[in-house]
């Protein structure tokens, strides 16, 4: 369950928000359910559909800063406006929190960094929101896989009578 709490002054903006995230019923209800049931447009639920977490590394990897020798080679794939202008991933949520920086020489001032195609792509070690990010990602990695017990090799080994 999620109560927002609201300000008469800012009605319009509320409005619009349950407009665009499909929040149907009284307006003055502030209290919603939320449904991953995209068919029940019930009162009082908000029908969320969570990304998974090939999605969400997709949709990240889009604001990796890309060395111009592997745009030349193309090597990666550029997300163009109508206009044909490359699209700026800096300008969207992922933009904002997170940020994978790419320098030829091994960086310095890097939190973690992989070397790739004759490249270094690396997290600036003072970005904290790209550090929070990274560490997140890491966290559901941890809770998709589980727990699992290890076990050694299996040995086989010849058993000889004498």
């Amino acid at each position: 369950m999620i109560l927002l709490e609201t300000d008469p002054a800012h009605q319009a903006t509320i409005d619009e928000i349950r407009l665009l995230l499909g929040i149907v019923g009284e307006k003055q209800t502030n209290q919603f359910e939320i449904s991953t049931n995209f068919l029940d447009k019930a009162e009082g639920k908000w029908n969320v559909r969570p990304r998974s977490i090939a999605s969400v590394l997709f949709y990240l990897s889009q604001n990796v800063e890309i060395p111009k020798e592997h745009l030349d080679a193309g090597l990666v794939t550029r997300t163009r406006m109508k206009d044909g202008k490359p699209f700026d991933w800096d300008d969207t949520p992922a933009g904002t929190v997170f940020q994978v920086k790419s320098s030829k020489t091994k960086p310095s001032n890097a939190y973690i960094s992989v070397p790739y195609r004759g490249q270094w792509f690396y997290l600036l070690d003072n970005d904290l929101q790209s550090k929070s990010t990274f560490m997140l990602l890491e966290q559901l990695f941890s809770l998709q896989a589980g727990q699992s017990k290890a076990s050694g090799p299996t040995l086989t080994l010849p058993v000889t009578g004498r």
